[in-house]
């Protein structure tokens, strides 16, 4: 196994401004309409917890590869990580294959471990972060023979 150069990424700068932009027109013509029509407040309120929620959810997605682990994490798992020498096979998915891919990402890098009694698969959003950092794990992925060139 070669060492691995460590990196760390977060979700694309981009995704985070088109998603607060769209967010940003709610809460601007919320807050027009609110200021001649004060009962709409509420919908201006929740545009705003929208937009914190969304924001928030962006800023848990990360993933780390460093001292030869692969670490991913977002707002609804703490964090999962597997050693790269652990690491059976990966695939990349897309779509709904099975009827529990419903709650998954629709595009995602699907990590599975050597030893899976007990182990869940490490299943990773590929669409937030930037291409550069996805091809940079798959690279890394190819070297270990996990991924098929």
């Amino acid at each position: 196994m070669q060492e691995v150069t460590p990196f760390e990424c977060r979700a694309s700068s981009a995704l985070v401004i088109v998603w607060e932009s769209v967010v940003l027109l709610f809460v601007v013509a919320c807050g027009v309409v609110a200021v001649r029509q004060p009962s709409f407040v509420l919908p201006l309120l929740l545009c705003v917890g929208i937009g914190i929620f969304i924001f928030i959810w962006l800023k848990r997605f990360q993933l780390e590869v460093s001292r030869g682990t692969i670490r991913y994490s977002s707002l609804w798992n703490r964090g999962q990580s597997l050693a790269i020498a652990d690491v059976g096979r990966a695939e990349v998915e897309a779509g709904l294959l099975k009827y529990g891919d419903r709650f998954r990402p629709p595009i995602r890098l699907v990590l599975h471990p050597k030893d899976a009694a007990g182990r869940k698969p490490i299943v990773i959003n590929t669409k937030v972060f930037r291409k550069e950092d996805i091809r940079r794990l798959f690279a890394i992925l190819e070297e270990q023979g996990l991924l098929p060139a």
